[in-house]
């Protein structure tokens, strides 16, 4: 048995690389030889450190042996040619799994070669081809982030290049191209519906295997009121509303809060963006530190260690998730796996399956909600107990034992 996965850019420990160890992880549990494959080299031994998941034994393949940061989504094109070499060198494969959608050209190999073709949607990319939805702000607030890039006519031309070129390599209907289609979570699965006229099967992404789950959370009376936001210093992720319009309201009903937000901050672009975080929290009054040390209103953290990440988790009360439509949502998943009560924005799929539309986590629509959500954990110690409960329970099931027992399912 012999499978082959195709992944863009094994850059990094996002959630898309965790889906792609714990899939190389499901073929390889059922006998298979797996060859895990990207645009650009990488390490396969990094893996483990990542997300504690093992894939050494991958025959690990790529199309260029140097990165190319600067044309970074130009690379999801280069799949199309990276497919294209992998599919020369094979006569049959039991399982093609693929998670973009640029292999429009290569339907007749597919066809040829591949026992089952899987098409794993973490998000449709094709809704960039579609005016009516981007502007529904369904593609990660995609319509902010791509004015936020792209405003310039240099970088204008460059994206509407990119646009161009992902029409002529984008698959149209993948249900007319796969015998598979997951979907990262229900909301992802109801866009593709809208698109293609199905719906895909959904398997939630996994949390790594090196989170700790909490079954048993430090007790509400020890912890601070505090609330926390964990992802990329980046305007999608909307930190920057957070401080501006919901803490201001929070402070109101408790005046001993205090916000962290945690993240990476690696380029300009971050770091531009902690720093009008700082301003804006400033010029609200707020007062502000770089790290845990002293009394602060707003902790602007960047690049901390997991440690610290988990002590953060386990001495703060709530974790909020301020980004909208987002497609899937790990950090929540692993609040939840610490214990915390989750809030987060009435989309995506950290509100669809993640909080489960309520059941798991607390939803809001605007500053007022949030604020409310948020104070009402903060306070009311019950409802904490309650809502931590619903988090552990619900982070059981995301594990990557259980993606690959449902994975293989799919393939049975």
């Amino acid at each position: 048995m012999r499978s082959l996965v195709v992944h863009h850019d094994i850059g990094g420990p996002g959630g898309a690389e965790l889906v792609v160890a714990a899939t190389v992880k499901a073929l390889h549990g059922q006998g298979s030889e797996v060859e895990l494959s990207s645009v650009f080299k990488y390490d396969k031994l990094k893996f483990n450190g990542w997300f504690g998941v093992d894939v050494s034994y991958v025959s690990a393949t790529h199309l260029l042996p140097f990165r190319i940061d600067s044309f970074a989504i130009y690379v999801r094109l280069l799949v199309h040619d990276l497919m294209k070499r992998k599919l020369s060198r094979y006569d049959e494969l039991d399982v093609l799994w693929v998670d973009m959608p640029t292999y429009g050209k290569l339907k007749p190999e597919i066809d040829r070669i591949a026992k089952h073709f899987v098409e794993y949607i973490h998000f449709p990319l094709d809704v960039m081809l579609h005016d009516d939805m981007m502007k529904e702000g369904l593609l990660f607030g995609e319509t902010e982030y791509v004015n936020s890039r792209y405003g310039n006519p240099f970088m204008g031309v460059y994206y509407s290049t990119y646009l161009k070129q992902f029409r002529k390599y984008c698959r149209r209907n993948p249900f007319d191209y796969t015998d598979i289609v997951v979907a990262n979570s229900n909301w992802t699965a109801a866009i593709c519906e809208r698109l293609y006229g199905k719906k895909p099967k959904v398997i939630n992404p996994p949390i790594s295997s090196n989170v700790k789950f909490n079954q048993t959370p430090p007790p509400f009376e020890g912890r601070k009121d505090r609330f926390v936001l964990l992802g990329r210093f980046t305007d999608e992720k909307r930190y920057h509303w957070v401080i501006d319009e919901v803490f201001p309201l929070i402070k109101k009903e408790a005046p001993g809060a205090e916000v962290a937000i945690v993240g990476s901050a690696g380029n300009e672009r971050s770091t531009n963006y902690v720093a009008r975080l700082r301003d804006i929290a400033q010029n609200r009054g707020f007062s502000v530190a770089v790290d845990m040390n002293g009394q602060a209103d707003v902790r602007l953290i960047t690049n901390a260690s997991r440690e610290l990440i988990g002590n953060l988790l386990d001495g703060s009360k709530v974790f909020m998730h301020a980004t909208a439509n987002e497609h899937w949502g790990i950090s929540v998943a692993e609040a939840m796996a610490a214990g915390l009560p989750v809030v987060v924005h009435k989309s995506g799929g950290a509100w669809s399956d993640i909080s489960m539309e309520g059941r798991a986590g607390d939803g809001y629509d605007d500053a007022m909600s949030a604020s409310k959500a948020v104070v009402g954990l903060m306070l009311d110690g019950r409802r904490w107990a309650d809502r931590s409960s619903k988090s552990v329970a619900r982070a059981k099931g995301l594990t990557v034992d259980n993606f690959a027992k449902e994975f293989v399912g799919l393939l049975s």
